[in-house]
């Protein structure tokens, strides 16, 4: 791809020493090209390498594991975790990867703020969402905010594409969220344009006192796993950060420490609707992020475990890209959150209706269709048996629609209960015509 095509391409180059875990097994060239807006294709190639002499025993610890690529200069590397399985040693390597991290450390410049007993700063970039953004000015790509045209939007759009920050305080960390963008003018023997990129993004502070750089990270990571599936089950979608960016300082040698991490994330589904579409929403939706927050941390330790395993299902739900596909995760939804209500046994629709109106989870206003062939199931389940053990190709797919709407819906209303919720006084749960 041509930086025509992406004016947000990067090329980046390095020569160094590659490290599998802790051994140096040879020096190479890794030449890395990815763009911020598209972190799930991330291109590696790997040259000139010239392999150290390893044992037997030292080689077959290198096998099917991430490339710790350390420059000539001791305070600058790089971490690639490959998508393939490479056994060492190999001539040369093209892939992508699933994770490309950058780490440099320099000098507190002289005079300047000592920073040492300052909190680490942590950014998280993500996909745009409803909850931080307007509608105004054209869009594609919607979900990684680009936008071209050949001239630059009239100066009141941009400050509404801009004025988005709002803050959050929780139990679990106090953050911000917000819109960001960059722009490019692109020239080129007959055209000049402007693309436009935007994105969310989220940012806390966290105390580094007594902490190595992995376990600021790993805390980081924490408060931003909660985060995000919070904001998640507002945006009903699957919502996730695809760059990290951290920066402390290492009180034993007095350096700072920056570290930026590309990964590969889920993309969010674009077929699910967006429920912050409106201004009154949007307001009603950020302010119900801590109590989600504040909700997930008051849960057991085995509450939390629960209901990480009902939001791992979500996800896979709202990212399927085929509709029967959907249909038969969004019923695997709903089959483990009775479970986990103490209603397993079959029939599953009986016991689905027992879990919610014990639960006091109302479902009358959803209208769910019962079974055409067995009045006894809903509609949902007799469409997802027929097609799983039939083979059966749906005929009416607005019927399939609209019942997975509600399947959606009810689910939502299921996981507000485990975070002990009333869904009735939330926004989440909510019906699209």
């Amino acid at each position: 791809m041509s930086s025509l095509e992406n004016p947000f391409l990067k090329e980046e180059h390095y020569n160094g020493s590659l490290k599998a875990g802790d051994i140096v097994v040879g020096q190479a060239r890794v030449d890395i090209q990815h763009t911020e807006f598209d972190t799930n294709n991330i291109a590696v190639k790997i040259s000139d390498i010239k392999w150290a002499k390893l044992s037997t025993e030292q080689m077959n610890q290198c096998k099917g594991i991430a490339l710790d690529f350390v420059h000539q200069e001791s305070d600058h590397g790089i971490l690639l975790k490959l998508d393939e399985d490479f056994s060492i040693p190999f001539d040369e390597a093209t892939c992508g990867a699933q994770l490309f991290e950058k780490w440099f450390r320099y000098e507190q410049p002289p005079g300047s703020e000592d920073k040492a007993t300052k909190p680490a700063h942590v950014t998280y970039i993500f996909p745009l969402v409803g909850l931080t953004r307007y509608r105004g000015g054209s869009t594609f790509q919607d979900s990684r905010g680009l936008y071209r045209g050949y001239r630059l939007p009239d100066k009141e759009d941009l400050i509404k594409w801009g004025n988005n920050e709002f803050s959050v305080k929780s139990a679990l960390s106090d953050f911000t969220i917000y819109d960001s963008m960059i722009h490019e003018e692109i020239d080129d023997d007959e055209y000049h344009s402007i693309v436009i990129g935007r994105r969310s993004k989220l940012y806390f502070d966290i105390n580094q006192e007594d902490k190595t750089p992995e376990e600021i990270k790993a805390e980081a990571r924490e408060i931003a796993r909660v985060a995000f599936m919070c904001i998640s089950l507002l945006e009903g979608n699957a919502i996730d950060w695809q760059i990290e960016e951290l920066y402390l300082r290492d009180k034993s040698d007095g350096k700072n420490t920056e570290r930026k991490t590309f990964r590969w994330a889920i993309a969010p589904n674009k077929n699910q609707p967006r429920f912050a579409r409106t201004v009154g929403k949007r307001k009603m939706s950020r302010e119900y992020i801590a109590t989600l927050v504040d909700a997930y941390c008051t849960l057991s330790i085995d509450g939390r475990k629960v209901f990480d395993r009902v939001f791992r299902a979500y996800q896979l739900a709202c990212i399927a890209q085929v509709i029967e596909v959907e249909l038969i995760y969004w019923h695997s939804c709903l089959d483990l959150l009775r479970k986990q209500l103490g209603y397993g046994r079959n029939p599953f629709s009986e016991k689905l209706r027992s879990a919610c109106e014990t639960n006091g989870i109302s479902f009358d206003d959803l209208d769910l269709l019962m079974g055409k062939d067995d009045p006894t199931k809903f509609r949902f389940t007799e469409i997802r048996n027929q097609y799983l053990h039939e083979g059966f190709l749906v005929e009416d797919y607005n019927e399939l629609i609209s019942e997975m709407r509600k399947m959606k819906a009810l689910t939502e209303r299921l996981m507000l209960h485990l975070l002990k919720l009333d869904y009735r006084q939330s926004p989440v749960g909510i019906l699209f015509p």
